[in-house]
């Protein structure tokens, strides 16, 4: 795993932890985090930093 894909990892739990903090509902919380785990642009993003 390299620094970027934990960087990924951070950032979705810091958006779910801050959703969530804000009494919206685990549901509701896991839409930022899985849009910044399963998002291309971050996918893409990590990647071309990587070549």
């Amino acid at each position: 795993m390299t620094v970027q894909h934990l960087l990924d990892v951070v950032t979705a739990v810091l958006l779910f932890a801050l959703v969530r903090r804000s009494d919206l509902g685990r549901r509701l919380a896991l839409i930022p985090a899985a849009y910044v785990l399963l998002s291309g642009e971050h996918l893409f993003l990590g990647h071309a930093l990587l070549t």
